[in-house]
């Protein structure tokens, strides 16, 4: 079972993504900021991180480059924000836009921790 690191600051995103993952055979971490995720890097070993922070795109890209040197062979998921739509796009390795579709992540995470 391949395992998933969602980190989402708002709860009940948070809780719906991780109901949906779980619910689709993934086991399932959370945290509820880059900085968390980064300091329990020791603690999980997922396949796929699913990133959604609405922060500026310098304080993004910055914890994209920090989760890629913590988790080097998880695949990386940027759940785009408004505010993202119009700058370049980060260096994660699938970006998912608004409107949100929970399947629509699901399917991200599983296309990108299928076995070859």
């Amino acid at each position: 079972m391949a395992g998933v690191l969602v980190i989402e600051n708002e709860q009940p995103l948070l809780r719906l993504l991780t109901w949906a993952l779980m619910d689709a055979g993934f086991s399932v971490s959370m945290s509820r900021s880059a900085d968390d995720a980064i300091a329990r890097a020791q603690q999980i070993e997922p396949s796929a991180i699913v990133l959604n922070m609405a922060f500026g795109p310098e304080v993004k890209q910055s914890a994209i480059k920090r989760l890629r040197a913590s988790y080097p062979h998880a695949c990386l998921i940027d759940m785009l924000t408004p505010l993202d739509q119009d700058m370049p796009k980060s260096a994660a390795d699938a970006h998912i836009g608004p409107p949100y579709a929970v399947v629509e992540i699901v399917d991200h995470v599983n296309h990108w921790t299928a076995e070859p």
